[in-house]
């Protein structure tokens, strides 16, 4: 009986390969975890524009103003917001560092509290000078008090979402209280967005 040489890989080659896709997985490595990071800061904007497009609907059918506050994130501090509705219209605000569900005081309604902390790499700026605004229940509109002779007509609202490398993508909520994407100047996010 005749027995054929065994067939397979010499241990230098399984070597060279091995190496090679070492050096394969070490390139790929650092922008993989770029594409994840861009990822999860769309996503991030994705929740905050869905979410202010809720709070818009809510006021038409609750036919009550809808608030959305906004607390931008100081350094390791969570940036968060909440979406509540006063129906005392006491104007006490609320305090969206607080556990979802305790974040506005009695009588006030909370709808939603979105936080974002320092550990999941996204962070949230407020960039306008308020940071909060209503949504009128029957234009849809930011809500503006024409009895307030005293207060300027409302401005648009806008907010930052950032990744580190300074990328980030801003929400604007014009007066008729549509939301719009755009990236700031200087970011360089992929996916086709408008200039600020």
């Amino acid at each position: 009986m005749k027995h054929s040489p065994a067939r397979g890989f010499t241990l230098p080659e399984l070597m060279i390969v091995v190496a090679l896709i070492g050096v394969v997985l070490m390139l790929a490595g650092p922008s993989f975890s770029d594409f994840v990071a861009v990822q999860r800061l769309k996503s991030v904007n994705a929740s905050l524009v869905t979410d202010v497009q809720f709070a818009r609907s809510e006021a038409a059918s609750r036919g009550r103003q809808v608030f959305m506050q906004f607390k931008s994130a100081a350094s390791g501090d969570l940036g968060c917001y909440t979406i509540y509705v006063d129906p005392a219209n006491t104007r006490d605000r609320c305090d969206c560092t607080k556990a979802p569900g305790s974040a506005c005081p009695p009588g006030t309604d909370e709808i939603r509290t979105v936080q974002y902390g320092a550990s999941q790499g996204v962070s949230l700026t407020v960039v306008s000078e308020e940071d909060d605004f209503s949504f009128h229940p029957l234009t849809g509109g930011i809500y503006f008090d024409p009895a307030d002779v005293v207060r300027p007509l409302p401005k648009p609202f806008a907010a930052d979402t950032t990744i580190s490398g300074g990328r980030s993508l801003r929400v604007s909520v014009g007066v008729g209280g549509r939301p719009s994407v755009c990236a700031p100047s200087g970011s360089i996010v992929p996916g086709g967005y408008p200039a600020c």
